[in-house]
């Protein structure tokens, strides 16, 4: 199985113990990000593993802080893994999104049994469980205690648990069919921001949440993430719709995302001698006008 490890150091102060790891994998055919405190392979002589699942929008990286605060409180004596959603991280340059994903992986059921088949293949029968879900994260454990009564599980913590009716509830009567239908708006900004340089994008994002005081810099990095196009692809896919909308949401984000290339360029191009002719009238300079043409179609280029 590929399999991609990546040291986390950022701005943290920490002694050896408490450095983050990152893998990233494919579980399911999807690309799945697994954020670690501690022992990075687990063996017979780990007796517990605390597994975080998070909420929407499933990144693991939101949860750095939290872990790292976890992980010390016990002394380091437990290792404290969280692992995202299936495809919703970035992957690294020499891994795909997917690699054979299975039907539905990126549906709510399909997250349940990812996170069933991540056991499975990463952690060993004998090691016991304390599970820590937030939000949707509560109601993957519940199922996941569900369709595996054999797992060893020691306690399973919610937080903020969101685990019944959520079609039902006020804010999901309004939420469902925007998330179905209207998502298809914020598309176009959404692939226009991913274009823009990583450093561009997180000063935009520190320059929107400057207004939080307490704000934890850790977040930064992850909500870059948000505006990569492949994980906004995967992220909500299937939560709130049924399958065959899941692949409408797919063909409908790809369609997107060539139309609006279409009518940049298209835009570019048209615009391009009306630039150059009132470049020219404000600088009365003729002599520059091959420069300026040849600038505007570069850009339209």
């Amino acid at each position: 199985m590929p399999l991609l490890r990546v040291n986390q150091m950022d701005n943290m102060v920490t002694d050896g113990r408490d450095e983050p790891q990152t893998d990233f994998m494919y579980c399911c055919g999807a690309i799945t990000e697994v954020l670690k405190f501690g022992s990075c392979q687990l063996h017979s002589g780990h007796k517990v593993l605390f597994l975080i699942i998070p909420g929407n929008p499933g990144v693991v990286g939101f949860y750095r802080t939290f872990m790292h605060t976890l992980h010390s409180m016990f002394g380091h004596r437990h290792p404290v893994w969280a692992v995202s959603h299936a495809g919703h991280c970035v992957p690294p340059d020499s891994m795909d999104m997917v690699d054979e994903a299975e039907d539905d992986v990126f549906g709510l059921n399909g997250q349940i049994e990812h996170k069933l088949a991540f056991l499975r293949k990463h952690v060993p029968r004998e090691t016991s469980l304390v599970l820590v879900g937030h939000s949707i994260g509560c109601y993957i454990i519940l199922e996941m205690m569900k369709r595996n009564p054999e797992l060893k599980i020691i306690k399973a913590v919610m937080l903020f648990p969101t685990i019944e009716r959520m079609a039902q509830t006020p804010q999901g009567k309004v939420m469902t069919p925007v998330l179905c239908h209207m998502r298809y708006v914020a598309y176009l900004p959404l692939f226009l921001l991913s274009l823009l340089p990583e450093g561009l994008k997180a000063g935009l994002i520190k320059l929107v949440f400057g207004g939080i005081p307490s704000l934890d810099h850790t977040v930064v990095q992850p909500t870059v993430g948000l505006l990569s196009g492949d994980c906004a692809e995967s992220l909500d896919d299937g939560w709130y719709c049924e399958p065959a909308a899941q692949t409408m949401v797919v063909r409908i984000y790809h369609q997107t995302l060539w139309i609006s290339l279409v009518l940049l360029f298209l835009l570019l191009l048209l615009s391009t001698p009306l630039l150059c002719w009132q470049l020219l009238l404000q600088n009365k300079r003729a002599h520059l006008w091959p420069f300026y043409s040849f600038a505007m179609a570069l850009i339209a280029y």
